[in-house]
């Protein structure tokens, strides 16, 4: 039996100096076909299990974003894993694309804002994944 390939794809307006919520969207690609998450108890496992990776993850980028003096107008994340056989994650790629409304990032404030990522939660108890990598860009003030 060949791997599984999940893409979820998370959109998110925010407000105020803490990058408060607006508005935010789920979505996960099915066949091509991006469709909104709604999780409920009778979601599969790892659906839920991906949906709570890609919260987690959201929320220590918005968090450290707004704690560095970087607040967002919007952003878009995307998660990317690929499972083997027996659902061990293969490969995991978490990327975010945030649009400033204020502050000026740097090299090392984005390591550092990366850093912080690896220890949200759900992060900190994955086993050892052999391809795993966060990226972070940002557009808007200049």
């Amino acid at each position: 039996m060949a791997g599984r390939d999940f893409l979820y794809r998370l959109d998110c307006r925010y407000s105020g100096e803490d990058n408060a919520i607006e508005a935010l969207e789920l979505r996960r690609d099915i066949e091509g076909e991006w469709r909104e998450v709604g999780l409920s108890v009778r979601s599969p496992g790892f659906e839920l299990f991906c949906s709570a990776l890609m919260s987690c993850q959201h929320t220590y980028f918005r968090m450290n974003c707004a704690e560095n003096g970087l607040l967002l107008a919007h952003a878009r994340g995307e998660l990317h894993i690929t499972t083997d056989e027996d659902w061990h994650i293969r490969h995991l790629l978490v990327s975010f694309s945030g649009h400033l409304r204020s502050g000026r990032p740097n090299a090392g404030l984005v390591d550092y804002i990366i850093e912080r990522m690896q220890h949200c939660p759900v992060s900190s108890n994955l086993r050892p994944v052999p391809d795993s990598q966060v990226l972070l860009a940002f557009t808007g003030v200049d």
